[in-house]
């Protein structure tokens, strides 16, 4: 049995691939968006005793009723109807593969940075705000990745299961945020007076300008200035009038943003949906706040409120604009409320996910532009993996005919079909993002038989040491999404793997009279094996680093895919060939 250790080995891979790839029995479905209340990634199993087995249970058991019991990560929860109805969900992953957007639906877009930036800038400081944004909005299984080409260097998002219209409103912002209060300064006789935090501020008319003379300047419109800390802006001026916007806050001034249902609320109000949502502000944008609304007085109109508003915007772009109760004027205020409206549940539920993620996230270095956007929906997702099953398997049926006619032996046939199928769950196990206990526990199985093979004094050639060790290593540090060019690479290394198991076959049932050892024949073989090993290492390696895209996850399949079949499928292959062929001889 000792002898046949490569065989074992591969079974003990083969196993530990399947335990990596995993399958998830359970019913439920999966938190895409929490809304603040349940966990993103968390599984909703149960609600109102009721058993969830799919995105329309989900939303029909939630259609009516005040109250929700809902069964979140094994954990009973009475929730409200107006707050469940925010949380968005999805299909409960199944397995441990990360399925790409071709395979499992949803967009991918190229996004193209204002100006010439470096890798650098893109790597450092453009993806991790973005990524910021997206921890914030409760998104999962996010690709944010780097392209470089003679045009500069973009930002490849691709996002599984998610509509274009939430890259647009929440990646392609450059997130610059701003909070101005308007005001109007009553002149008379061409004068009139600011009061900034119980400073007074002289502003008079000088012709086309109007002057500030306590601090010798003449602004036009558009032009401002800056007093006790707070920059002012002209918007226009008349003879009885000096019309002023007072800059309060700004993005740097944003300490946090509170996602929780205590501190973000979504209501049904007359003609729609009002959210609202508190924000935590920084000392120094508390007390601007304070300086300006201190020299405005009530609205005569609206009893309880300041004559000016204060209204948000975000890259200049008005968002919301919110009235000030006047018992808040010249308090220094370090948390504040933002809130807006939306006609439709859904829409202000993502307009406030929205504001939130870029608000805690901060702003860009540069603007995005959408260079170029596709979307791939779920159902042609699933066509794709059902398309690409049924060529897998018409590749093994095919392969199997074939050797079967070459050989007219089940006894080749069969390990060969059975090889090739190993090769391709180990390889989909290296691709899992699993954990590391399988592998680990089969490297520690596979030293403990090389330690007994030892003992008996049955020779161990060094490739086999090699992909003992080399193989779970892969598995625990690399990972890689699974698409339609990682399918591809599988087919392409069905056949090619086959090809070689063939010449190892031939060459071990060659020339029977020639008095040469099996093993010196698997060496001959193995000879134009690992040539042929080297080229294809070679040219991926090539087509890893200058190709892009889809491409790399093509090089990846395969450079592994090598690995698998020289250091682990093929020695136990020639193993079981030369086993066989022995016993046929006899």
């Amino acid at each position: 049995m000792l002898r046949a250790y490569k065989v074992i080995i591969l079974a003990l891979y083969v196993l530990a691939a399947l335990a990596s790839i995993g399958y998830n029995f359970g019913n439920g479905v999966t938190v895409s968006g929490g809304a603040g209340i349940l966990k993103s990634g968390g599984v909703i199993s149960d609600v109102d005793g009721s058993s969830i087995a799919s995105v329309n249970d989900w939303y029909d058991s939630i259609a009516s009723g005040d109250t929700h019991f809902v069964t979140f990560d094994g954990n009973s929860y009475e929730l409200r109807s107006a707050l469940v109805k925010n949380v968005t969900v999805k299909e409960l992953k199944r397995n441990n593969l990360d399925l790409g957007i071709d395979l499992q639906g949803g967009t991918r877009v190229l996004l193209k940075p204002a100006e010439k930036v470096s890798a650098d800038v893109v790597n450092t400081q453009i993806i991790p705000v973005l990524q910021s944004r997206i921890n914030a909005y409760g998104l999962q299984e996010i690709v944010l990745r780097s392209e470089c080409d003679i045009d500069g260097c973009f930002v490849v998002v691709e996002i599984a299961g998610e509509s274009k219209d939430v890259i647009e409103r929440l990646l392609a912002s450059k997130g610059n945020f701003e909070a101005k209060i308007p005001m109007e300064i009553k002149l008379s006789g061409g004068r009139g007076s600011l009061t900034v935090g119980g400073n007074s501020h002289t502003i008079e008319t000088a012709g086309t300008q109007i002057s500030f003379p306590a601090d010798f300047s003449l602004l036009s419109q558009g032009d401002s200035i800056k007093l006790d800390g707070v920059s002012y802006e002209v918007l226009n001026y008349t003879n009885n009038s000096v019309f002023l916007s007072a800059s309060v806050l700004q993005g740097n001034d944003i300490e946090n943003v509170f996602t929780d249902s205590t501190r973000s609320v979504l209501q049904a109000t007359s003609g729609g949906y009002r959210f609202a949502f508190s924000v935590l502000l920084s000392r120094d944008g508390a007390e601007r706040f304070a300086k300006v609304t201190s020299g405005i007085g009530e609205d005569p109109a609206r009893s309880g409120y300041l004559k000016s508003p204060i209204i948000l915007y975000l890259d200049s772009k008005s968002v919301t604009d919110l009235s000030i109760a006047s018992d808040l004027a010249g308090r220094v205020l370090t948390e504040i409320s933002i809130e807006g409206f939306r006609s439709d549940r859904k829409d202000a539920a993502a307009e406030r996910s929205t504001l939130q993620s870029i608000l805690k996230a901060g702003a860009l270095p540069v603007g995005l532009e959408i260079a170029n956007i596709e979307s791939v929906s779920a159902s042609l997702g699933s066509s794709f993996i059902g398309s690409a099953i049924k060529s897998a398997v018409f590749a093994v049926v095919a392969v199997a005919f074939v050797v079967f006619i070459r050989y007219r032996s089940f006894k080749i046939a069969l390990p060969m079909v059975l090889t090739s199928l190993g090769e391709v769950v180990i390889l989909l196990g290296i691709a899992a993002h699993g954990n590391s206990l399988p592998w680990t526990a089969a490297l520690a199985a596979s030293l403990v038989l090389m330690a007994f093979t030892y003992q008996k004094k049955i020779h161990v050639e060094f490739i086999d040491l090699l992909g003992i060790f080399l193989i779970p290593l892969l598995a625990i540090f690399v990972s890689w999404t699974v698409d339609l060019a990682v399918i591809a690479g599988i087919i392409a290394f069905i056949g090619t793997g086959v090809s070689q198991m063939i010449i190892i076959s031939d060459e071990v049932g060659r020339h029977q009279l020639v008095p040469i050892s099996p093993w010196e024949k698997i060496k001959k073989a193995f000879s134009m094996v690992f040539a042929s090993a080297i080229t294809v290492i070679s040219a991926m390696f090539a087509l890893l680093f200058i190709g892009v895209g889809l491409v790399k996850g093509f090089a990846i399949t395969s450079i592994v895919g090598v690995l698998v079949g020289v250091l682990i499928t093929r020695p136990a292959y020639s193993q079981i060939v030369e086993i066989v062929l022995s016993r046929k001889k006899n």
